[in-house]
């Protein structure tokens, strides 16, 4: 015979392992990883387009994501797929081209 506090443990050991099972059938689910994919696909056409804004301007070192977004040719990202990214986006990518350890501003 359990005790209530056995009993209580129990319960909330198989609810564990269910919420555990349940992450592990989401992570093996052919349509999430297909769907990950493309947005890594995405994000990397994203960063590239803001390499070749720096790699074409005299001052790169200058540019700050605001200057970025407005010469990034939105029409060949929107071509390629590409949704029109924001400026928060932009600033991630271009600290993390720029090897930057701050990624974004603490809010």
């Amino acid at each position: 015979m359990m005790s209530v506090s056995e009993a209580l443990l129990l319960q909330d050991l198989k609810r564990r392992v269910e919420a555990i099972e349940r992450a592990l059938a989401a992570r093996r689910a052919p349509g999430l990883s297909r769907h990950n994919a493309e947005k890594i696909a995405k994000a990397e056409q994203l960063r590239e387009a803001v390499r070749q804004v720096l790699a074409n301007d005299p001052q790169p070192y200058r540019l700050q994501a605001k200057h970025v977004r407005r010469k990034l040719d939105l029409a060949a990202l929107a071509a390629q797929g590409v949704a029109e990214p924001s400026l928060r986006t932009v600033r991630f990518h271009l600290a993390e081209i720029r090897g930057s350890t701050r990624v974004l501003p603490a809010e």
